[in-house]
């Protein structure tokens, strides 16, 4: 009998843990907010640690070197998914050629 009640108890948790991870978003949406690089040191320090599969930023005012290291992030992850939307690149010069 306690060994039942122990496997009762191993599945319930189980059960619990597997809830939790599907209750984790894997989407960040950023919309209408200045991006500036702090901002990205963050999302870099956070972003590989997390369940993020999407990504999507909306009129940021980005600038070309903010972009570049937004990239750098994105590839450090599990992001598969990355939209930006509306956000012309502030100050590109010929930063933006490579990409």
């Amino acid at each position: 009998m306690v060994q039942g009640s122990l496997v009762k108890e191993l599945l319930q948790k189980l059960e619990e843990k597997k809830e939790q991870d599907n209750n984790e978003p894997d989407t960040l949406l950023i919309f209408s907010h200045k991006i500036d690089i702090n901002s990205l040191y963050a999302l870099n320090a956070t972003l590989p640690k997390s369940n993020i599969h999407t990504i999507k930023f909306s009129n940021n005012e980005m600038t070309a070197t903010n972009f570049e290291y937004l990239i750098e992030c994105i590839n450090n992850s599990l992001v598969t998914r990355f939209y930006f939307d509306w956000n012309p690149i502030l100050n590109s010069n010929d930063s933006f050629a490579k990409l």
